[in-house]
């Protein structure tokens, strides 16, 4: 049977060994401190900590009044049936949502797509919303990121994937 081998700080409690982390960050609210640390200053790819950003871009526009959780983002979805052998036949469906209903979805289902409706909803267009993303970030002091989308999905391009520091996702915590 293999052993874990856990390092036990009497403070902070068990963790896991420093050689099997590669970054991260454990923050103290009470004491207001970073209490351990590891490679907090380079960036990594965050995957669906992107959603993050997203939370805030919309609960600042929910503030500001520019979007209503009542409000009603339509999604069309295209799909083929297959009728016989290599014949199909598409259809569109046409679904809606509120926008408090695909922020649900965004943040606690992590479904990527809702982050799409939501930057469309928010700013009229991905582009202008991932835009937004990296203006906040740099305005928040997060050097570290850079953001290609709003979902946290790997880019075509490696190095145009979402990353950020742990620094970074304190700051925007």
């Amino acid at each position: 049977i293999p052993t874990m081998d856990f390092r036990i700080d009497l403070i902070n409690g068990i963790t896991g060994e420093d050689r099997n982390i590669r970054a991260g960050l454990l923050y103290d609210l009470t004491r207001d401190r970073v209490v351990w640390q590891k490679d907090m200053d380079y960036a990594y790819p965050i995957a669906s900590l992107t959603k993050m950003m997203v939370a805030l871009l919309a609960s600042e526009d929910l503030n500001r009044g520019t979007v209503c959780l009542d409000d009603q983002i339509t999604v069309k979805r295209t799909y083929k049936k297959r009728l016989r052998r290599r014949r199909y036949t598409t259809y569109t469906v046409e679904e809606r949502y509120s926008f408090e209903d695909v922020l649900k979805m965004a943040m606690v289902a992590s479904h990527n797509e809702s982050t799409i409706w939501i930057a469309r909803h928010c700013s009229g267009s991905l582009e202008a919303f991932v835009e937004r993303m990296n203006r906040r970030a740099h305005e928040l002091g997060m050097g570290k990121t850079q953001y290609s989308n709003p979902s946290g999905l790997p880019a075509i391009i490696s190095e145009l994937d979402n990353s950020s520091s742990p620094r970074d996702q304190l700051i925007l915590a």
